[in-house]
């Protein structure tokens, strides 16, 4: 559609300007291009305005002043366009004064036309298109437009222009103002030479009315955004809609309860199915949809609280006119929700009686609780005030604060809190219920049964122990349990025999304080106390009875339980606390605290024995040494066997004896203190020495004369119990044992070794018999019995028993032959025998001629160091042993000979050492070959913790002596800066070492 807002016959242009330069604002039109003249006339407070000698306009309430101006304008309307007259400046001189009239002479330089259109279209709004004008814009003429749009013509003046902040200075563009009925343009007509005005011809707007459809009808469903989230709706209770239908238009609806799967529709008494297609015909009318009930929108098959997650509508339009349609602006869906939660508070009861107080599981009440929602509860207690309640506590839960509730319906999982139990100022009891909902869900409670308890508590026997209980850990010597805790009370039940829960008993528990009853234990386990202890005890109303438990509190058994204080407690701030209770709500139990007593479960500490089997002899004991401590008194229990009679304990004393009976033999000892607490000990004799021999190996042709007897013995095959520690060695000159003394030990040695079973007596007078016998000790002190004696002589002949008293025709077994430490020029052969012989080392570069070298010391770990070889050079080699009695033995591999071959390199020979000063030495030594020079040296016998220090230069044809050997001297640094233990005086062991290059070399 096309509607032109300007006449043809009329053309808008801008108003004149008069001679004092001022600009009026608003356009005007002549008909002609003549002026015309009109007067002002003042007639006392009345103004005439005459055009042509005839009046056009008249004010009856101007006052008017000498000096002021009057400016007015004046148009009429005619068929869309606007005819304006000039307006004529005029000075204001007096009243009833005719001033005559004034000519213009130029246009303004701007100014504005305005018009209002009506669409004329409703129901559906107008769609506008596009704003075009004809007009004279040359030169420096401009014409420029906006437009704005409402509902009505009154809301136009506080629309929005459009553009927004500009204008249209282009005819053909398109506009942007909302599509609503009503619509203004505004023309401002401007020019940059006022002696010529731009000329707006007419102005067309294009916009496109309603075009409905009639030959169908369209229907609309809401979607997952538009769509009634319905989980937290309890009930719907109607619908009311929003909407225009002009006639011949319809709208009808069905409705959706499970998310657009089925729509359905009210067909007078229940919710029946339709299909989409079916909408027309089956869909509900407006009348109908909200006439629905809450009962019939929340009946069978249609909306159900809870359970109905969303809402659906489809929506049919229907219209016969193309100008006319059928609107919807809201549906809106009524609705009931519970809230999110609510409580009440019950009336208070009186119970009738101070002492009576709330149960121990107070409360049962009847639920339903849809998933979702809650019933829980919370009480308080008040003392009675004259017949009123007094003070309430704080409403708490089973913890006692406000932050819990009790949720168990059957009252059995949670207990009153303790403070409203006290039964001295609970006589009044009140509870508040607290009910949660999902909003489409309600819990329901039915009833509530509030227990309380008339009860009065069991009693201690005040007159017995300290106030009913007594505790004492039993000493040695006590007819009750030594070292365990005996425990006694005296009890009764005044109102037992009214008991409700458990007449006639009472559940006895146990508590333990180590600090004088500032803290307390949790209750002791049934672990740590004797069977049947915390059983339920039978209880009299009137007498007392008296009960004992037996607390055990260092049973290994029960570790980690309460109760076990294990084998290192000393404290004498100990008290027990008894509890008992008598299983009913409330005043259930009373307790008691025995007096301070201590408690000892700490073992004596230190505990050794040793045993010295050489002095069992002649029907003496063996002698016993032992050593044991703690801070009270002990008592000691020895034996051949483990485990204490009651007759055989005594008085601890660091010194006693036994009768051995097997060798080796153990025994076994134990120390309690004064509470019973033991610690044992045992140790157990050494293998006593076999095989004892004696030779006489002095030396008759030296002057003066050598006078020895060498003995020796079989290596204990039983290894001590502790580590062994040496052999003793006794003479005597009769063989009586009273007659013996040790006369030596192996404890010379640098450490104990057992393999060390020989011993030479070098003490012995020419001719003199002396029997020897042999004991072996281990580390802890343990001595062994004393072996059989053999005897014999100093003076160079065997004879008296010398040798072992026997003629030994075998010679000694060797085994472990290797060579070890081999070098360019020397090696060392090892290997082991089975008893006391020498060493002897057959070696050569072939198996038939052999050079022999003997170590004459007997001994059964052999060690033959070879010297003067060739280097790199192959060797073969066997050895030979021969004992005291010369049996010999020879080990040659089978046949095969044993080998090494020597490292290639130098030949290092007579070494030696001279300018020996306090803290230094030169060590000089030869080569065969060009070689450098190093010395290995140690405080240490072993060369353990050694330095080097010598060059890497080579020797040269310099250093050689008259033989053409290489000639090496090395002089040590200063000892004492080398090593912190170095004392003047001080042995150095070393050895020297030659590499015949200056890197890697032989």
């Amino acid at each position: 559609h096309r509607v032109n807002l300007r006449s043809e016959n009329n053309d808008i242009q801008l108003g004149d300007s008069f001679g004092s330069g001022d600009n009026q604002t608003a356009a005007w039109t002549s008909s002609d291009s003549t002026y015309q003249i009109f007067d002002m006339l003042f007639d006392g407070n009345k103004f005439r305005w005459y055009i042509d000698d005839t009046q056009k306009f008249s004010y009856d309430d101007i006052t008017a002043k000498s000096g002021y101006f009057l400016w007015h304008a004046m148009w009429t309307k005619q068929n869309w366009w606007i005819n304006f007259f000039a307006v004529r400046k005029c000075k204001i001189d007096g009243p009833t004064t005719s001033l005559g009239s004034e000519m213009a002479t130029s246009y303004k330089s701007s100014g504005t036309w305005t018009e209002n259109f009506d669409s004329g279209q409703t129901g559906v709004l107008v769609s506008w298109d596009q704003i075009s004008w004809n007009g004279d814009e040359s030169g420096a003429k401009n014409i420029k437009v906006r437009v704005r749009s409402a509902d009505t013509e009154a809301e136009l003046s506080s629309a929005s222009w459009y553009p927004a902040g500009s204008y249209y200075d282009t005819s053909g563009t398109d506009m942007e103002c909302p599509d609503k009925r009503w619509i203004q343009v505004e023309a401002t007509l401007e020019t940059t030479d006022t002696s010529v005005s731009p000329t707006l011809t007419d102005l067309t707007l294009n916009y496109i009315p309603a075009d409905y459809p009639t030959s169908q009808a369209y229907y609309v469903t809401t979607n997952n955004d538009s769509q009634i989230d319905t989980t937290n709706i309890a009930f719907i209770t109607g619908v009311s809609l929003t909407q225009t239908t002009p006639s011949n238009t319809s709208i009808k609806y069905l409705v959706s309860f499970d998310g657009r799967a089925t729509w359905k529709y009210w067909d007078g008494s229940s919710w029946a199915v339709s299909s989409l297609a079916d909408l027309q015909t089956n869909g509900m009318e407006k009348a109908v949809l909200e006439g629905l009930t809450e009962d019939q929108w929340n009946s069978s098959g249609s909306f159900t609280g809870g359970t109905t997650k969303t809402l659906d509508f489809a929506i049919d339009l229907k219209t016969s006119d193309a100008c006319e349609t059928p609107e919807l602006d809201q549906i809106q869906v009524n609705y009931k929700y519970y809230v999110s939660s609510a409580s009440l508070i019950s009336s208070p009861y009186n119970t009738k009686d101070s002492t009576n107080s709330i149960g121990e599981h107070p409360l049962q009440w009847t639920e339903n609780c849809p998933a979702g929602t809650a019933v829980k509860f919370q009480l308080r207690t008040a003392p009675d005030s004259s017949g009123s309640p007094g003070t309430w506590t704080g409403w708490m839960g089973p913890d006692g604060t406000d932050s819990t509730f009790f949720t168990d319906p059957n009252g059995t999982t949670e207990e009153s809190p303790s403070v409203l139990r006290e039964g001295d100022d609970d006589q009044w009891i009140q509870y508040k219920v607290f009910l949660t909902s999902t909003g489409s869900f309600a819990p329901t409670l039915s009833n509530v049964s509030l227990m309380y308890v008339v009860n009065a508590p069991p009693e201690f026997d005040t007159t017995f122990g300290n106030n009913g209980v007594s505790a004492i850990q039993n000493n040695v010597g006590s007819t009750d349990p030594v070292g365990k805790v005996t425990i006694k009370y005296k009890i009764r039940d005044p109102d037992t025999d009214s008991g409700a829960a458990n007449p006639f008993k009472i559940t006895p528990s146990f508590k333990y304080s180590i600090d004088g009853g500032n803290s307390w234990s949790e209750d002791m386990d049934a672990c740590v106390f004797a069977s049947g202890d915390l059983d339920d005890k039978t209880v009299k109303a009137a007498d007392y009875t008296l009960y004992t438990a037996t607390w055990d509190p260092k049973d290994p058994s029960c570790i980690g339980k309460v109760g076990y204080l294990g084998q290192v407690f000393k404290e004498n701030l100990v008290k027990i606390k008894v509890t008992i209770d008598d299983g009913e709500g409330a005043h259930a139990t009373a307790s008691q605290v025995s007096s301070l007593f201590t408690l000892d479960t700490k073992d004596p500490t230190n505990e050794a024995l040793a045993i010295d089997a050489s002095s069992q002899y002649g029907g003496n004991p063996a002698n016993l040494t032992l050593a044991c401590t703690d801070d009270s008194s002990l008592e000691m229990c020895i034996g051949l066997a483990s485990g204490c009679p009651d007759d055989n304990w005594r008085p601890f004393n660091a010194t006693s004896t036994i009768f051995l009976s097997d060798d080796p033999d153990t025994v076994y000892v134990t120390f309690r203190d004064i509470k019973g607490n033991e610690v044992s000990a045992q140790a157990t004799t050494p293998e006593t020495p076999l095989c004892i021999m004696v030779q006489d190996t002095s030396n008759i042709k030296v002057s003066p004369k050598e006078f020895r007897l060498f003995v020796a013995w079989k290596e204990a095959n039983i290894p001590p119990s502790a580590a062994f520690a040496q052999y003793n060695i006794w003479r005597a000159t009769v063989d009586s044992d009273a007659d013996y003394t040790k006369i030596g030990d192996t404890s010379y040695l640098d450490s104990p070794d057992i393999e060390v079973n020989y011993w030479t007596d070098s003490t012995p007078l020419e001719n003199q018999k002396y029997y020897y016998k042999i004991t072996t000790q281990d580390a802890n002190g343990n001595i062994s019995y004393r072996s059989n004696s053999v005897h014999g002589k100093a003076n160079g002949i065997q004879d008296d028993g010398e040798g072992g008293g026997g003629s030994d025709v075998t010679g000694p077994a060797i085994s472990n032959v290797t060579s070890t430490d081999v070098y360019t020029t020397q090696a060392t052969i090892t290997w082991t025998t089975d008893e006391l012989s020498d060493s002897t080392v057959g070696y050569g570069n072939a198996t038939s001629s052999l050079t022999y070298f003997n170590v004459p010391t007997m001994d059964t770990s052999h060690s033959v160091t070879l010297a003067n070889l060739s280097p790199d050079t192959d060797y073969y080699y066997v050895v030979k042993s021969k004992d005291p009695t010369g049996n010999e033995t020879t080990e040659n591999n089978s046949g095969n000979f044993y080998t090494f071959k020597t490292e290639p390199g130098p030949i290092i020979s007579n070494v030696s050492v001279s300018d020996i000063t306090n803290k230094s030495a030169t060590i000089r030594w030869l080569t065969e070959d060009k070689a450098n020079s190093y010395v290995i040296y140690s405080l240490n016998s072993d060369l353990s913790s050694s330095k080097t220090y010598g060059t890497k230069v080579l020797t040269t044809d310099l250093d050689k002596d008259e033989q053409g050997k290489y000639v090496h001297l090395v002089e040590l640094p200063d000892l004492s800066q080398e090593f912190e233990d170095f004392n003047i005086g001080d042995r150095i062991y070393f050895y020297v070492q030659s590499f015949d290059a200056e890197t890697g070399g032989n």
